[in-house]
């Protein structure tokens, strides 16, 4: 009866039942959020150069998992691969290019199926404009000439038009034939998603609840035959420890929209999840259903054995160059790697690590395409590493916002940014064009907000919330206990409710994104710089005309923030 508390187990008793035999094992190969990464991020240590995830690495492991053999059976296991979206936002080949190498690579791969994920919305229409600006310009166009590219589908079963049907490029599942093996995967978006990407992308479409429409699809999948049912999401959670033995223990998880999503589900339901969107990792047994979470950036692959008589175990291998010994073993922790005493290359599954060379091959064109421009110089230095912090006051928002407010200071009382906008730091080092592009990815139109101070404070209310990551400002100061602004000044006078204030900000914000629909802001209170370069652009061209290096502890010092919360909102 304890076999029988898990969806796989039961999905095998049922086909032994009715079929006289249990279908034969498969292994379900996972990914997450590559947001583009298709150039490894190299560091050096102990004198050793190693490389951290990238195209030519992370196909190497995924080879290898796709090879691999069990012991008990001696034959080769039937492998999918599975992505749980977020593919193309994030680097400058990716985005300049509207994701298309990322599709060539995963065609090279061969991955069978992707969720859609909420940046999958980011680049619009095909083209320039990263939102509809120009009469007849397809909000979702990019989206769909990646689709149209991709030997796989994009799944999600909770996207629906305005009258509740379902987009026609929207799958909700697929049935994946392999090896005799008929496999069913069904996707679904985060419902974040209108909070977390430009709603001029996803104009007209609902993210509804998706657990009934899993439900009905695992349903018809059954129906027709499927061996196994995989959930695809994007959607996570947390764990920090997901050694496999400690697969069931679920102290170190914070729950989330994927397992909150799995509670839901009647047992038997599904047979494995793989989920996203967090950044996060996860190798979890839960409710009997194996939960695999691959971090991001290509920097991970999970994988999951089901079928093979004994209990699954999912696992998870951090995707690098070079390792640090450990015992027998070469680990690619980066933990490890931190203290290692030597390092050496990297083995996985017995095998050594090398790149592969077909990979860098199809991808070089496109490397070699933008090369130039990342090197491109800004002619400024930073003295200091930039740090960004998801929720927090930190150096590189309060940086890119006064030089912001530099440019217009004529016409803004203030500059607004979302800390979930940024998304890297920047090292002590002469700039280029792609230490800001890497930390600030999107292309977010310029907008001018004119609103009166008690709308203003309800803004910072939102920021302190910790709904959707913190607020970077420029001049405002703040005292908050928990979810309540206490005071808060510009330029060291207090903030009046009465008083009409001009704020910079992004078109995504004044859209009602990072949570700011709760401000109630409406159209007639922004209007949008669409004439002007995007938000980054006007960033790059503003470092260029720093003559001094610039200091961290100039724009944010930990000893005198400007933002002081006595509790975290949600405390008690």
């Amino acid at each position: 009866m304890k076999l029988l508390q898990s969806g796989i187990w039961i999905g095998l008793f049922l086909s032994t039942v009715v079929f006289g035999t249990p279908p034969k094992p498969l292994r379900v190969i996972a990914l997450a959020d590559l947001h583009g990464a298709l150039e490894g991020q190299k560091s050096t240590k102990n004198g050793t150069e190693v490389t951290f995830g990238g195209a030519a690495l992370l196909s190497s492991y995924v080879e290898i998992l796709k090879s691999a053999a069990t012991a008990a059976q001696g034959n080769s296991i039937p492998a999918v691969i599975i992505d749980a979206g977020d593919l193309f936002q994030g680097t400058l080949v990716s985005n300049s290019a509207e994701g298309k190498p990322v599709i060539a690579f995963y065609n090279y791969l061969a991955v069978d199926a992707a969720a859609i994920g909420n940046h999958d919305f980011d680049f619009g229409p095909t083209g320039p404009d990263s939102v509809p600006i120009h009469p007849g310009e397809d909000p979702v166009g990019a989206l769909k000439d990646r689709m149209a590219q991709a030997r796989f589908p994009f799944l999600s079963a909770n996207i629906f038009e305005g009258d509740g049907t379902r987009p026609s490029w929207a799958k909700p599942s697929a049935m994946i034939k392999r090896d005799g093996l008929k496999i069913g995967v069904i996707g679904f978006s985060t419902q974040e998603t209108p909070v977390m990407t430009n709603r001029k992308n996803i104009a007209g479409l609902a993210f509804d609840d998706p657990v009934p429409s899993i439900i009905d699809e695992a349903k018809r999948l059954r129906s027709q035959g499927a061996d196994y049912v995989i959930l695809v999401g994007h959607a996570g959670g947390f764990c920090t420890n997901n050694a496999p033995d400690h697969i069931t223990d679920l102290g170190t998880c914070s729950k989330d929209e994927l397992f909150n999503i799995l509670d839901r589900l009647p047992a038997g339901t599904i047979d494995v999840a793989v989920g996203g969107h967090t950044h996060a990792g996860i190798a979890k047994i839960y409710k009997g259903v194996p939960v695999l979470e691959a971090f991001s950036h290509g920097q991970a692959v999970g994988w999951v054995t089901i079928g093979d008589r004994s209990p699954p175990v999912p696992q998870l291998v951090e995707v690098c160059s070079a390792g640090a010994l450990q015992g027998n073993q070469v680990s690619c922790n980066s933990d490890y790697l931190k203290t290692a005493k030597s390092i050496v290359p990297a083995t996985f599954l017995g095998n050594e690590i090398k790149p592969d060379d077909a990979v860098t091959k199809l991808l070089q064109g496109d490397f070699d395409r933008v090369s130039a421009l990342k090197a491109r110089p800004l002619g400024v230095t930073t003295q200091g590493v930039f740090e960004r912090a998801y929720y927090d006051e930190n150096s590189l928002g309060n940086l890119f916002v006064a030089v912001l407010y530099g440019t217009f200071k004529d016409q803004v009382d203030t500059v607004l940014m979302n800390n979930g906008g940024l998304r890297a730091d920047i090292g002590q080092k002469a700039l280029t064009y792609n230490d800001v592009f890497e930390a600030m990815p999107f292309d977010n139109i310029l907008a001018v907000l004119e609103l009166p101070g008690d709308q203003l404070l309800k803004i910072l209310e939102i920021g302190v919330a910790r709904m959707d990551g913190g607020q970077s400002w420029f001049g405002i100061s703040f005292h908050a206990d928990r979810c309540k602004i206490l005071s808060a000044s510009l330029n060291g006078i207090p903030i009046d409710p009465a008083h009409k204030y001009r704020v910079l900000t992004s078109d995504f914000l004044v859209l009602g994104g990072a949570h700011l629909d709760l401000a109630k802001i409406k159209p007639e209170q922004y209007q949008m710089l669409d004439t002007l370069p995007n938000m980054r652009e006007e960033l790059v061209g503003a470092l260029s005309s720093y003559k001094e290096p610039l200091v961290p502890v100039n724009f944010f010092d930990p000893r005198k923030p400007s933002q002081v919360i006595d509790h975290i909102c949600g405390t008690e």
